[in-house]
């Protein structure tokens, strides 16, 4: 009967790409992840994974946190540490999900990161740190503030994302699109085809965060955050992204007491494009250090 070969036809096509995707997904991820015994003593065993860190210097403590995007992590810090480490304890650390941290399959939430930026500074750096931040992960870093102000000294937002764009939250259409790159193995291809950055060392199981991500479950509405907030905070811009100024200008024109520093010679990351420069900034705005 016609029905009949109908079905077989597309049962044997379906078995045949998913078949096929998951080799493609496979190949493209044929490295397994690498987990060094001299690495062991630098890994923070929080409640929802590992999560890599690395403490260099001495000094007032320091935090850098990278953007939170599914392919960063603290190598975005590696120009400006060691003169940092000079005069700080520094710490950096790889997000959940990101770099050599654990990767679970997770919803990851704007309150997730804020936990874990509340329980590391409590369990690890054990003191009132100041804290600079790049792009999207200025929501959980501002958010966190509201609850352990005590904890935090200065904060410096480096080209923060707009406030518009963190303020979005879930809805049925992002969340349909996160349920679906979640997938086994279509959820993995559509990742590797259209998401995977191939210029950085990064897993299949980075799509958890980047699904979140699309989701906008790791947004938080950063003007409320903001208010009324006493923290001594700057947003540091980059001069050849004027988008970044703009940006920049969003917080300023909620908290009036934002300081903003744009550099010249850079954009979306002024530490690696401008190190010099932005370290010239970083010891200005932290030299009032009680």
């Amino acid at each position: 009967m016609n029905w009949k070969k109908t079905l077989l036809f597309i049962s044997t096509a379906l078995g045949t790409t998913t078949l096929a995707f998951h080799v493609i997904n496979k190949f493209i991820f044929n490295t397994s992840d690498e987990l060094s015994e001299e690495d062991s003593s630098n890994y923070y065993n929080w409640k929802f994974g590992n999560i890599y860190y690395q403490k260099t210097g001495s000094g007032s403590p320091l935090l850098l946190i990278h953007d939170l995007n599914h392919y960063s992590s603290s190598m975005e810090w590696d120009k400006v540490i060691d003169t940092l480490s000079r005069e700080h304890t520094v710490y950096t650390i790889d997000l959940l999900g990101c770099g050599k941290s654990d990767k679970p399959a997770i919803t990851y939430t704007c309150y997730l990161y804020v936990q874990l930026l509340t329980d590391f500074i409590r369990d690890i750096i054990g003191g009132k740190t100041d804290i600079v931040a790049t792009g999207a992960s200025v929501s959980f870093v501002t958010a966190a503030c509201q609850n352990i102000a005590d904890q935090i000294g200065h904060i410096i937002l480096v080209c923060p994302e707009s406030i518009r764009t963190l303020a979005k939250a879930p809805n049925h259409k992002s969340k349909l699109l996160a349920s679906i790159i979640n997938l086994p193995i279509y959820g993995t291809f559509i990742y590797n085809v259209g998401a995977r950055n191939t210029a950085l060392s990064d897993s299949a199981e980075c799509r958890y965060l980047y699904s979140s991500i699309l989701g906008h479950y790791t947004t938080v509405n950063i003007a409320h955050c903001l208010e009324g907030l006493t923290t001594s905070i700057a947003v540091i811009s980059g001069k050849n992204a004027p988008e970044t100024f703009e940006k920049a200008e969003e917080y300023c024109n909620v908290l009036p007491s934002i300081e903003h520093i744009e550099i010249a010679g850079c954009g979306l990351l002024p530490q690696r494009e401008n190190a010099d420069a932005f370290l010239e900034q970083i010891d200005i705005l932290l030299s009032d250090n009680c």
